[in-house]
């Protein structure tokens, strides 16, 4: 992982481990002008499987779960305009590749 990808003010201070397929993500998530907080959540095991990346919006935030090779982790992206952070990362080429 890169080293001080989880400084700042945008990522939440409680949890920092975060899975190897999801660090380009958020490095992506990181530099858009809108996005407020990032939170990381659990990470989840699973059986091996394709790498993936599933935007949902919620009420508040959008959910992103990111699949790795063994491991499902969701983080929450909060912000002012939820569609324009979402279009900001689906045009993404490192995301659109793995949507």
């Amino acid at each position: 992982m890169k080293k001080g990808l989880l400084r700042g003010n945008k990522f939440s201070r409680s949890h920092t481990t975060v899975i190897p397929e999801a660090v380009e993500f958020l490095a992506c998530a990181k530099g858009i002008a809108l996005v407020n907080k990032i939170s990381i959540g659990l990470i989840t095991p699973c059986p091996s499987g394709p790498i993936r990346i599933k935007i949902k919006t919620d009420p508040h935030a959008l959910r992103v779960q990111v699949r790795g090779r063994s491991a499902i982790q969701t983080f929450y992206i909060y912000g002012g305009d939820l569609s324009a952070i979402e279009q900001s990362l689906v045009q993404n080429p490192v995301i659109l590749a793995k949507l």
